[in-house]
């Protein structure tokens, strides 16, 4: 018989004993049994600390709102995930258990991940924006990583924290379009009270709608109205040179 047993040592200090008793046999008679004592108290504590840890890391994980990959550094291989990360990649937590982490690069990124996992358990941490994240649906998500070496029970794993950025992005291309588009308004507008001359006006607000950096068109024309004769009649237009940049 093994157990733990807890003795309260003659100091008035408290140890945990690891105690195991053998019955000593003696021609089919149990005359006297043999007991060994060692004290555990430290290596119980250690478990303890340990198995705490690990609870409060779960509790962390499972209501982050970032995605959480642990990962095996040696093989590359998911250990564990969070709830979040069967939501950003579409995988379910057995599907994700049972991969590597490179199915969730582009195959022309896996030896980039492979150093940058080299990297973080060689440095501590690593913080990347550059690669995007392969759904299982094959769309590709914008991630911010924050990565970092973490040890559990003695093993050092790779455990990556992924934010989707991909409506931020999304959103901060749009204003930027808008703005441009409102930059280049603003600049016809300016060009239109200064001038006095209709084809230069004309000429200005069709520049300013089809070039490179304006509103994105690569052809436009200006028409008239003659309210007399109730007819359009076309002014000045600007359009491709040939077949291939009409598309």
């Amino acid at each position: 018989t093994t157990q733990d047993v807890r003795i309260l040592r003659p100091d008035g200090n408290e140890i945990i004993a690891y105690v195991s008793v053998d019955p000593i046999v003696e021609r089919g008679t149990v005359t006297g049994a043999l007991g060994v004592a060692r004290d555990v108290t430290e290596k119980r504590k250690l478990e303890m600390q340990i198995a705490e840890s690990e609870r409060k890391y779960r509790r962390l994980t499972e209501n982050a709102y970032d995605a959480i990959f642990l990962v095996d550094a040696g093989t590359f291989e998911i250990v564990d995930v969070n709830p979040r990360a069967e939501e950003i990649s579409g995988y379910s937590r057995d599907e994700l258990l049972s991969m590597p982490m490179f199915r969730l690069r582009r195959p022309d990124q896996w030896e980039g991940l492979r150093a940058r996992i080299e990297e973080v358990m060689r440095t501590g941490m690593g913080r990347y924006e550059d690669a995007p994240l392969i759904r299982k649906d094959g769309v590709a998500i914008d991630v911010e990583t924050a990565a970092s070496a973490l040890e559990l029970e003695g093993k050092r794993y790779y455990h990556a924290i992924m934010r989707d950025v991909s409506e931020h992005k999304h959103m901060t291309a749009e204003l930027s379009q808008r703005s441009m588009e409102l930059q280049i308004i603003a600049e016809v507008s300016d060009a239109w009270q200064s001038s006095i001359d209709l084809d230069s006006v004309m000429g200005i607000v069709l520049a300013g709608v089809t070039a490179g950096a304006g509103l994105g068109f690569n052809r436009a024309f200006i028409l008239s109205y003659d309210q007399s004769r109730q007819v359009l009649r076309g002014e000045a237009g600007v359009g491709p040179g040939s077949a291939e940049e009409a598309g």
